[in-house]
Parts: structure tokens; C-alpha cells; sequence
């Protein structure tokens, strides 16, 4: 009995902490999305973009949606992790979901991230502005 507990205290660790480093490569992903974003470096955003981001949202579309965003929100001033999920399967995605403060407001923004190569790529990207 002492073996198989042992053994689940193990697993039990080393799956959280795969899961906080799966976390942490998501939010380097996200950090550089924003500062890519805000630098209106487009080329360097679609770097971390899944090609299956564009069979949903047309290049041009996206690209457009974010130089609004920089114009109608303002540089941001603070963001703060607020949720995460991980899920394991055929296909590794993480779910991340931020409260964002720009200058001129107040958004929810999710992203969601799924394994392509051994590197993660934004899939979903949502925004949600608070009134």
C-alpha cells in the first residue's frame, strides 16, 4: 500500500509540474503575441499563429481586427492571468484566459493554444470588452 501511494504522489507531481510548464511556454506565447501586436509587427504575430487560425479567420480579416484593436483600445497597461485549462489527447491544447487593461478599456481575451511540431500555436483568439 505505502508503494502505490507513493507511486501516485509521483505522478501526481510530475504531472503538475508539466502542466505549469506547459502553462508558462502558453504565456510566453500570449506576451509575445501582445507585444508583437502592439508594435504593429504583424509578420512576427502570424509566427504564432496555427495555419488552422486561418481556415476560421481569413489573414487579411485578422490582421485588420488588430490594427483596430491598437487604435480603439490603446497601449496596454496591465494584463493578469485569471484561468488556464490543459488538456491532454491526440491534439495538447491549453486554454488561457486574461483580464486585459488597455488605455481606453477594459477586456476579457482567451486564446486557445494547441501543439503543432512540439511547439504551441494560438488556434482561437477571443475578445471580450467590458462595458
Amino acid at each position: 500500500m505505502k508503494y502505490i501511494n507513493l507511486i501516485f504522489l509521483v505522478c501526481l507531481v510530475l504531472f503538475t509540474e508539466c502542466g505549469r510548464e506547459d502553462v508558462s511556454k502558453g504565456g510566453v506565447i500570449v506576451d509575445t503575441f501582445y507585444i508583437k501586436t502592439e508594435q504593429e509587427n504583424y509578420k512576427g504575430v502570424d509566427s504564432l499563429m496555427s495555419f488552422r487560425f486561418y481556415q476560421i479567420t481569413p489573414y487579411k480579416n485578422f490582421i485588420k481586427i488588430l490594427s483596430e484593436k491598437n487604435k480603439k483600445f490603446g497601449k496596454i497597461q496591465k494584463k493578469s492571468l485569471e484561468k488556464y485549462k490543459i488538456i491532454k489527447s491526440a491534439i495538447d491544447t491549453i486554454h488561457l484566459g486574461y483580464n486585459v487593461t488597455y488605455k481606453n478599456t477594459n477586456t476579457k481575451e482567451s486564446f486557445t493554444l494547441i501543439k503543432e511540431d512540439n511547439d504551441y500555436k494560438i488556434y482561437k483568439y477571443y475578445i471580450h470588452r467590458e462595458k
